[in-house]
């Protein structure tokens, strides 16, 4: 059975994110529920100032949490982290998360940042650990637009995973 969680990501042009998931009762047909049970992690861009005519673009890699701007984008510094999330569930199962291909992120005076290239690490299939736990860690590509005007953007993202058969 699908099981839902919801990832919020705060971000500004001095991008900050974080991550609050829950997921919904369990099936019948499930012995031990899988859910999204922690945010050990948020999932944060640092600080970014977009190029007044190209935009550019930062990404958080998911595996290591390294960060790279691309196309016009300067990296200020600020502290930049992967999302990382709790699964729990039956111990040894196989599971497969789902992450959404894009969206756009509202922030102050009418802006907005597109968020997309999500990844998961592992990539889409996990297995619990004995103790019925698997660390999922997860990240993302912004998008600026030239002229983006700077401040807090907030969205909040569904990841859903689910228990292989």
């Amino acid at each position: 059975m699908r099981r839902k969680g919801s990832v919020s990501f705060l971000s500004a042009i001095s991008f900050l994110g974080a991550v609050f998931l829950s997921g919904p009762p369990a099936s019948a047909e499930d012995p031990v529920p899988l859910r999204v049970s922690a945010t050990l992690e948020d999932l944060k861009f640092g600080k970014i100032t977009p190029d007044s005519i190209l935009g550019g673009q930062v990404a958080v890699e998911p595996a290591s949490g390294t960060k790279q701007t691309l196309g016009g984008a300067f990296d200020l510094g600020g502290f930049h982290t992967r999302a990382r999330l709790e699964i729990q569930g039956e111990p040894g199962r196989q599971f497969v998360i789902t992450l959404p291909d894009q969206i756009s992120v509202p922030g102050p005076n009418g802006g907005s940042v597109t968020l997309s290239h999500f990844q998961s690490y592992p990539s889409d299939i996990g297995t619990l650990r004995p103790d019925g736990r698997a660390t999922v860690y997860v990240g993302a590509t912004a998008q600026f637009q030239p002229g983006q005007p700077s401040g807090v953007y907030r969205a909040t993202v569904d990841v859903f995973v689910d228990y292989l058969p």
